[in-house]
Parts: structure tokens; sequence; C-alpha cells
């Protein structure tokens, strides 16, 4: 994939970074102020599109489309309890809303306006079918969206795929009306996996996560955006990366020679083995006790934000202005 010179800034608080590590051909800086990890350079916008719109089996975020959420059904829960208290259960937009588990689950919680934005047209299809929401085939910047309107705007996985990621949240802030709620949902930085398997670990997945921010390196990104921070908190352990512990730890693959297995066999065994595992009775309790634990101690694989954009604040507008000036 081609890509385009880019500056060595860090994309969510703007510090300088070093070389960490290359994958797949992608070289990872980690940022010294916030200590996030970003690709640079970045593929190009087309590139991204492009590579999004395949109907790819070596895409690792078509995992999240195929199935495997029920994991993510207490945070979703919890989330959605925060918002509906801070803003009402008003008009909600769900970016990059995949094949619109997150949008059917938030109709069963009594959201009635929902819609959503998903690039990959086979996809926002059954994302139509399965939530009954009004979904675009469009990308945030691409999409015809109406200022000040949803109570909620959620992203859940989808920021790390944006490789403008401060312009983004501030368009998400335009979005939001006033004392409205922004959800985030994106891979830690420093959750258990990432620290365990290093750059084995497939949330490292050039060109897909283009950056896996640390809780300061977000928080600088939507401080300023002109949104305030309800709640930050990590969660969840990416099982996926568990199940295969002894492929994660033990010696790098040769490079050469084609796989035992296709990627699409691989992709069906871990939907099954999800499927049992999440299907069991005892799943619920446990996950409940073990994402107590790493909320405690900042270990969770996902960081889940909750924002508010201020009842009266400077309008996204004049700030976006004002971040221009600065450059």
């Amino acid at each position: 994939m081609k890509t385009n010179a880019a500056s060595s800034l860090c994309p969510l608080c703007g510090g300088t970074g070093h070389g960490a590590f290359e994958k797949n051909g992608y070289l990872h800086h980690q940022c010294d102020r916030c200590a996030s990890l970003y690709l640079e350079p970045v593929p190009s916008p087309e590139a991204l599109a492009d590579f999004y719109r395949r109907s790819s089996a070596d895409q690792n975020s078509r995992l999240c489309w195929e199935g495997g959420n029920q994991h993510a059904h207490a945070s979703w829960c919890r989330a959605l309890a925060t918002a509906a208290k801070l803003a009402g259960t008003g008009p909600l937009l769900d970016v990059g809303c995949g094949a619109g588990q997150f949008l059917a689950y938030a109709r069963t919680l009594g959201w009635a306006e929902l819609e959503g934005l998903e690039v990959a047209p086979d996809v926002a299809a059954t994302a139509r079918r399965v939530s009954g929401a009004a979904v675009q085939e469009a990308t945030l910047e691409s999409a015809s969206l109406v200022d000040d309107r949803y109570a909620v705007v959620s992203l859940w996985d989808v920021l790390e795929h944006l490789p403008e990621p401060a312009a983004a949240l501030r368009r998400l802030a335009r979005l939001v009306r006033p004392g409205g709620v922004l959800l985030l949902g994106v891979p830690h930085r420093h959750g258990i996996t990432l620290r365990v398997f290093g750059s084995r670990s497939l949330i490292v997945m050039p060109p897909e996560h283009l950056f896996l921010p640390s809780r300061r390196g977000l928080r600088a990104a939507t401080d300023r955006a002109g949104l305030d921070t309800v709640r930050a908190e990590t969660t969840d352990v990416r099982l996926r990366e568990w199940l295969d512990v002894g492929k994660r730890l033990g010696p790098r693959a040769p490079s050469a020679g084609p796989p035992s297995r296709g990627a699409a066999q691989v992709r069906a065994d871990y939907l099954e083995t999800y499927r049992r595992i999440t299907a069991a009775g005892a799943f619920g309790l446990v996950q409940s006790v073990i994402n107590v634990l790493l909320r405690a101690t900042g270990l969770g694989d996902q960081l889940t934000v909750v924002l508010r954009r201020p009842p009266t604040a400077t309008p996204p507008a004049a700030a976006d202005r004002r971040e221009a000036s600065r450059r």
C-alpha cells in the first residue's frame, strides 16, 4: 500500500516520537509525551478507502462485523445508561457502525432515533437489516449530517482507524448538540495484552489501526476538541489473543511459505470458539469480576470514554478556527 509523507508529531497530543518497531512493513512510533503508538507515514486516504471497501479475509476488523460482540454488551449498557442520564434518549449516531450490532443493542434499551455510518457497502446493508437504522454508506468527512443534532454519537473501535483523529473529534463535537454525549471505545495502549505480547499482538494491525492511544494521549485530543471527560475506564481482555497464546509468545514464524490454514478458516474457528465461551452461563459473572479488576488497575484492553459537549461553550466551529490559527 502506498504511503504519504507524514509529520513525526503524535496525532493525539502533538508531541514528538521515536521509532519503536516495524510490523508488516509499517513503522510504528511511540510518542515521548503521551506514550501512544502511531504509524508514520500513514496510508493515503484513497488507499485506506480502497482497503475497507474490499471484502478481504485479511481485514481483522471484519471479525467485529461478522459477530463476536457479546463481551461488549456490559460496556455498551453502562455507557448508554450514562448517556441517557446526561442527554436523554434522543437521536443517536453510530460512526463506523459495522453490521449494526450496537445500533440493534441500543434499540433494545429504548433508543428509537438511530442512524449509522459505514463505508463498506455490503456491511452497511447488513446494518440496515439488523438494526432498522438509517445507515449511510459514507465516511465521517463525506456523510450528509446536521450539526448540533445528536444527543449521542458513538464510535466503537473506529477512531484508531482514522488518519486525522484530532480533526475527527472536532467534527464529532459539532455533531453532538450542546449537553450531548460522545461515546468512544478504542484499544488501550497500556492494556494487558499489548503489555504482554508487544508488537506480536493482533491489536497492532496496520494499516487498520493507525494509532493505539494511551489515556493521556486520548485525553489531550478530546480536551483540544472542547469535550469534557465524564468517565474513562479500561475493561475487557482480547480473547482471541489469549486463545492462541502459544503462537503469540512462541518463535516468530518464517516469512516465506503459505500458511497451513486459510485466513477465513482461522476466523471461522475463532468465532465458533468465541460463541461457545460467551454462551456459557458463567461468562457474564466471570467477565464482571474481571472488569472490576481491570477498571481498578487500568490494565483493560479496551479504553472506554464518555465525553460531553458543554451545554454552553465556545462553538466547535470557532474552536476549529482557533486551532487552525495555531498551526
